[in-house]
């Protein structure tokens, strides 16, 4: 898990958050690690992994990572997009890594 950590003492700002990264891979139920591409099962229909989101610092993941301690969109043709929040991911038997993409895809 992702731990906010005040560092005061490094910078002098006790507003700025250092997160410890040693356990920032996303896993699924299966144990491999969650990436951008993935092709996944979700409710039993095939989607893609559309985004993982686990770095405050990037734009598009901070929202994710400040409300829900990060986690994966999901991108299901018939369904649309669906977040998986990182707390859900354990838990979460409707998702199923099948592959990763091809590159450039």
């Amino acid at each position: 898990m992702i731990t906010p950590v005040f560092d005061s003492w490094a910078t002098g700002r006790k507003d700025e958050l250092i997160f410890d990264i040693v356990d920032a891979v996303l896993r699924y139920q299966s144990g491999e690690a969650i990436q951008k591409g993935d092709n996944v099962l979700f409710h039993g229909s095939p989607a893609s992994v559309e985004l993982v989101a686990f770095d405050l610092t990037q734009p598009e993941h901070a929202w994710y990572v400040q409300e829900f301690g990060g986690g994966v969109m999901i991108s299901d043709p018939a369904a649309g997009r669906t977040f998986v929040a990182r707390d859900e991911l354990p838990v979460c038997e409707d998702l199923e890594f099948i592959s990763r993409s091809e590159p450039g895809q």
